[in-house]
């Protein structure tokens, strides 16, 4: 190392020390107790009881401005929180007596549930993707409360899927745990991922790294793995793993992206983390299993953080049982036939012995595959698969999951297999089936349904589907699931059918006595046509959800728009193409005009922005009034491309790609901007001969974009987050405004470090006290923009665990 370069190091290191010095010293400022309430716990309370004691804290603060003190024993009225064994073990009571407010479960986790339904009372909401905080102050009064409640589901969560770039693909340890911490908030308790082995006659598929397959041998003590195979999670870079294409996106660099979205990418392979340096897949046998090293260490990380939420995970692979290529070979050279029938025995042992070594689990579950189902080897792999996590003691159990066509073969399975086995099965025909009704064949048996809260067939639109699935809800209790879990991609513009997935695992709709509404404007499945009338009416839901979100000014109308738009909006203009999911429509000759009419219920929206008030709701109405109009143009494309002359194709897709552009707040969102831009514009080329016309720079409104929102964290964690920013000009500084949480004396600012492009990042050192911060840029034209949109007067704060 050179004198120059080692300065440089020298002083790089004095000014991070300097900035955790200085952040140290923001985090640890006292706060002044004005409050007549105190928050009182048991001196040895439970890590999960002492969350809802902080949480209590944090959300009454930000409603009223009032910092509660917390501890064990107070003279002044409390919110009183305590574990109460008569009651069963995630069933929770807020009883108001004496001035006091009891908040008690049959469990720890009770108790925190209990606390985040308190929460709910002072007009806040919780989402997948984040949380909702009305704009403006209330001052606290203690509601009178006496109610008791008690989940209808024994199991209650997400399905994320693995495959597309809009999905977990491209999560990292700070996204699992901001949805985990949103699930418990939404008091749910179950998350588990799907894994694709590798199938050659499906070329544009990959096989992916959530689970590692090979012989005990091979599994070292600490998890860690001596022999593997090519896999990988979706990246800006991957093609097939034999074709051109990976699930319809052809690679493409991140900086050859257009109309300003380059500037959200800081590298040209853009993937999850454990994917650095290792796209577009590994190929040496080292860069393998670095890989399932580097996903079993985040599995680690994130399951544990799970479990203390009381959150159970699922991993699990296809039957059959499928042997790569090159583990074959590996096996071959040590000495094993791989075409033994014992062998899959053997491989059972390497995957769970890797498991065991490497991360918590409760469930292992074995998918039957998208295609058509061998029952004889699906239930000779399931007995396998539970006999030698028997002999092994493994500390999960074996579950089975598949499509819809899975749930034909639960009878004659149900006869084959230990009644330990948990049965489940994602709806058919991407949703548009109902719940199966051969889940009451089961019985003295556990069972999941797995609703679609959207398909992927139009997962770059919006999809608002909570009637469908209430109704869902209202089957899967009828026909005895003991789960109710949604299967996704996407967060944020789907949030109403996740807050409709939560409510229900819990309370069934009021309505369900009411008439069954039609689906309309869906695609000619032969299910919609066998099921017609799929929802239940969602009024009453978009009613509390609109007010939350844009304010009881448009609150009625709003619901009233969102009711009718629920399982209807406009789909023609989206599509599946090939191999990939959600391409911009086929070309529409209809004229314009009459297209247009499709979408009458954007401008009914859009006329109600001006009774909007309020920072947040603004924003949150934005948001909406941005997809919606996205949508509309990505119907005036497919009619421009309709036409012989396409003059105005050019202007109508930057159009489109900018009212994107301006709704980007999440990893998802990021996904169907690549997808955009590598499925519709590179690889199916649907814009032809005016590539070069397009634009490079971003024509929107300037934008700071924090895609991951942790507000939770570990206390030996330290915060990271990372900043996007759009703008006409490249943005100069990025600066992080942090305080102590309820402190009045003021901000410290801090500069974020730049990246690339548009992309920066900070890193918080660890603390031991709440704190609260929000970011500001200076965009063109001098013109400061807060992020978040309520900042300062409402902050994003982060309570430390």
């Amino acid at each position: 190392m050179n004198k120059k370069l080692a300065l440089l190091f020298l002083a790089l290191a004095f000014l991070s020390s300097q900035l955790n010095t200085a952040m140290s010293q923001v985090l640890v400022e006292k706060n002044n107790d004005n409050h007549p309430y105190g928050i009182q716990h048991d001196k040895n309370a439970h890590q999960q009881i002492i969350l809802a004691a902080k949480e209590i804290r944090r959300y009454i603060y930000l409603r009223t401005d009032k910092l509660l003190s917390i501890g064990t024993s107070f003279k002044r009225p409390v919110i009183r929180l305590q574990e109460d064994k008569k009651l069963a073990a995630e069933q929770y009571q807020l009883k108001t007596e004496n001035n006091s407010l009891l908040i008690s479960g049959g469990s720890p986790l009770a108790v925190l549930y209990g606390a985040y339904a308190f929460i709910e009372k002072l007009g806040v909401r919780f989402y997948l993707h984040g949380d909702v905080i009305p704009d403006g102050k209330i001052k606290f009064v203690l509601p009178v409360l006496n109610e008791i409640h008690q989940p209808r589901f024994e199991l209650r969560g997400i399905q994320p899927f693995h495959d597309f770039m809009e999905g977990p693909d491209w999560w990292n340890v700070d996204d699992y745990k901001t949805f985990c911490t949103q699930m418990t908030k939404m008091r749910m308790n179950f998350i588990g991922l799907h894994s694709y082995p590798l199938y050659k006659p499906w070329k544009h598929v990959n096989p992916e790294p959530a689970v590692w397959i090979g012989d005990t041998s091979d599994v070292e003590k600490n998890g860690k793995v001596k022999f593997s195979y090519p896999a990988s999670w979706a990246n800006t870079a991957r093609p097939g793993s034999n074709g051109p294409v990976s699930w319809g996106c052809a690679p493409t660099k991140t900086s050859d992206y257009k109309f300003g979205a380059a500037g959200l990418f800081e590298t040209d392979d853009y993937g999850s983390d454990v994917m650095q340096g290792l796209t577009p897949w590994p190929k040496t046998t080292d860069q393998c299993n670095e890989l399932f090293d580097r996903t079993g260490l985040m599995f680690a990380d994130v399951f544990g953080y799970a479990r203390k939420l009381g959150i159970k995970s699922s991993i699990g692979i296809e039957t059959p049982f499928w042997i790569p290529d090159e583990l074959k070979e590996h096996l071959k050279a040590e000495g094993k036939n791989p075409d033994d029938a014992a062998m899959v025995s053997e491989l059972y042992r390497g995957i769970f012995k890797r498991i065991i070594n490497t991360h918590p689990l409760d469930y292992f579950w074995i998918w039957a595959p998208e295609r058509e189902l061998d029952t004889a080897k699906t239930r000779i792999d399931l007995q396998t698969a539970y006999k030698v996590a028997k002999e092994m003691h493994a500390p999960f159990d074996i579950a089975t999951c598949g499509w819809g066509w899975m749930a034909n073969n639960f009878e004659r399975l149900d006869k084959s297999l230990s009644k330990e086995v948990t049965f489940s099965c994602i709806n058919d025909a991407v949703g548009f089936a109902p719940v199966t009704p051969q889940f009451k064949l089961l019985k003295n048996r556990k069972s999941w349904a797995i609703p679609w809260m959207e398909d992927d067939t139009y997962m770059t639109i919006p999809q608002l589907w909570v009637g469908r699935i209430y109704k869902d809800a209202l089957d899967a209790s009828k026909y005895g699931c003991s789960g109710l879990m949604g299967i996704h991609w996407r967060t944020n513009t789907i949030a109403p059918n996740f807050a409709a997935l939560a409510q229900s695992g819990w309370e069934l709709p009021e309505n369900k006595d009411s008439v069954l509404l039609d689906l309309k404007n869906t695609p000619d499945w032969n299910a919609t046509r066998e099921y017609p009338q799929r929802m239940l009416p969602a009024l009453a839901f978009y009613r509390d959800w609109c007010e939350a979100q844009f304010g009881k000014n448009v609150a009625e109308d709003a619901a009233k728009l969102f009711s009718a738009m629920d399982g209807n909006l406009p789909r023609k203009h989206a599509r599946w193409d090939g191999d990939g999911p959600g391409a911009v429509g086929r070309p529409d000759t209809r004229p314009w005009e009459e297209v247009k009419k499709e979408y009458a219920f954007v401008d009914e929206f859009l006329q109600l922005r001006s009774r909007v008030s309020g920072a947040g709701n603004l924003d949150r109405f934005d948001y909406w009034s941005y997809q919606f109009q996205y949508m509309r143009a990505m119907a005036k494309v497919c009619c421009t491309m309709g036409k012989t002359d396409q003059r105005e194709l050019v202007a109508d897709w930057t159009n489109m790609m900018t009212l994107l552009l301006e709704t980007v707040n999440s990893p998802g969102e990021l996904g169907t901007v690549a997808n955009l831009e590598q499925h519709s514009r590179v690889a199916m080329n649907l814009l032809k001969s005016h590539e070069m016309e397009l634009p490079e720079n971003y024509a929107g409104k300037a934008r700071i974009i924090v895609p991951t929102v942790r507000n939770v964290i570990a206390g030996k964690e330290s915060l990271h987050i990372k900043i996007l920013t759009l703008d006409k000009k490249p943005v100069q500084t990025v600066t992080i405004n942090v305080r102590s949480l309820g402190s009045k004396s003021g901000w410290q600012k801090f500069p974020a470090k730049h990246l690339a492009r548009g992309v920066w990042e900070m890193e918080f050192p660890s603390s031991d006290r709440d704190f609260e911060y929000y970011i500001s840029v200076v965009a063109s034209e001098n013109k400061e923009l807060h992020w978040p949109a309520t900042a300062p007067e409402l902050n994003q704060t982060v309570v430390v665990w």
